[in-house]
């Protein structure tokens, strides 16, 4: 039998899912390190400022991000125009969105940033353009099937991170700005590293196509609502944390959103893989029975890792954040449901934007993002950090619900064919089971 780490869709899982595992393994103990160091505010100040940052950058995006993968895996004679429309719009669009979002800041300081310095706010801005960049450059890179040049700045964050937290802690002690200045820095170094790369691919050839942009902009607008919904019904948790309950809770909140990161990686890594393959497979039968299959893996790994965190939230938290943390255990727990869904919802997702993105991909994330905000302005001030993960896993879980009927109907699968283990899946799901936790 063909050994599955030999079949290209498992060894680019493999190696994604082992690169993000890195990266969020070294994000979260850089995470420790602040929490332990620095203590719950400045941990919810960090959070509410990587929110808003994700929030402006995909507000901005329209969507245009996604198309690189897509236009690249579908209309190969158009690369050297959809490479360079991106290097454009991602130069472009990253100075427009540090403008956009540190005016809103400013003006909305006491609604946006309640509790954190305007000044640590306007050196954080630094970041925005060049994160910008680096979702246009990646996705390019995944697009041409690049999937290592894809992962490698993962790589580099996550070792610029754990080293310059541990640095910047040792060297400045408990001061914020540091910390900021190191995330503006690193993300800046994969900037540079991402721009020789997009040369390459073309040559230097920098040939930008006003038709071609038109096309990736009608493409990215059906992809732009549902990402945008999607980031505001992830992140906006931590913005309305904040600004209802200030800093402190918002740091405990945040240590419960990282530890669930793991679950959510195993969805992460998976759909964006499908939606590589989805755009670039001419086959219908095919694109269906890969992501029918890969559901199937996915579902039990995700299980038995969702059953294991929430045996052992109780302790795993406060053994390594310190029990100024212990609240973060409970709202862990109750966001375990919505991860869950979350995951599956992303592999789903990824299928329906490589098949060229039907209404549902936005409609299904819009009302979760309705029932999410108009439950959270009731019970976050009500039920505090518990309410919120409450809340989150209610969302979560009707977008998967529609995502998943949208899907059953339109591919003619049964959901026994997305939930019933065979045979032949147990090499692959050890595959990327081992993949993605090394």
């Amino acid at each position: 039998m063909r050994n599955p780490l030999r079949v290209r869709f498992v060894r680019d899982v493999a190696m994604t899912g082992g690169t993000q595992a890195t990266q969020a393994a070294s994000a979260m103990i850089a995470g420790i390190l602040v929490a332990r160091v620095l203590g719950p505010e400045a941990k919810g100040e960090l959070s509410v400022l990587t929110a808003l940052a994700s929030i402006a950058v995909l507000l901005v995006s329209l969507g245009v991000h996604h198309s690189g993968v897509y236009f690249l895996g579908r209309f190969k004679s158009d690369r050297a125009a959809v490479v360079s429309n991106n290097a454009l719009v991602g130069i472009a669009g990253g100075v427009v969105t540090g403008v956009a979002l540190g005016v809103t800041g400013v003006v909305f300081h006491e609604q946006l940033l309640h509790g954190i310095a305007i000044s640590l706010f306007l050196v954080f801005l630094l970041f925005v353009p060049c994160n910008y960049f680096n979702e246009f450059g990646r996705r390019v890179m995944l697009g041409a099937g690049r999937v290592g040049i894809y992962n490698l700045p993962d790589l580099f964050s996550g070792g610029g991170l754990i080293f310059g937290t541990s640095a910047a802690l040792l060297i400045f002690g408990s001061k914020l700005v540091p910390l900021v200045v190191l995330r503006v820095v690193v993300e800046l170094a994969i900037s540079a590293f991402l721009f020789v790369q997009i040369g390459r691919l073309i040559g230097y050839r920098f040939k930008p196509s006003w038709p071609v942009l038109r096309r990736q902009m009608r493409y990215g607008m059906r992809n732009y609502a549902s990402s945008l919904l999607w980031i505001f019904l992830v992140q906006s948790d931590l913005v309305l944390c904040n600004h209802f309950l200030g800093n402190k809770p918002t740091g405990v909140y945040s240590v419960a959103v990282s530890l669930g990161l793991p679950i959510t990686m195993l969805g992460t890594v998976v759909g964006t893989i499908i939606f590589q393959r989805v755009s670039a497979d001419e086959s219908a039968t095919s694109r269906v029975a890969k992501t029918n299959r890969a559901i199937r893996v996915l579902v039990p790994i995700l299980t038995v890792a969702v059953a294991a965190l929430a045996v052992c939230a109780s302790w795993i938290v406060p053994l390594i954040y310190g029990s100024k943390f212990d609240a973060a255990s409970e709202a862990l727990v109750l966001l375990l449901p919505g991860l869950f869904a979350l995951c599956i919802e992303l592999v789903i997702m990824n299928f329906l934007a490589g098949n060229g993105s039907p209404p549902i991909v936005y409609i299904a994330p819009l009302i979760g993002l309705i029932v999410n905000l108009g439950a959270n302005f009731y019970v976050i001030p009500r039920y505090g950090i518990n309410g919120a993960a409450t809340t989150s896993s209610v969302g979560y879980a009707i977008v998967l619900a529609l995502a998943l009927g949208y899907y059953l109907r339109s591919t003619g699968s049964r959901l026994r064919e997305l939930l019933m283990p065979r045979l032949a899946d147990v090499g692959l799901a050890r595959a990327v089971a081992q993949g993605t936790s090394h």
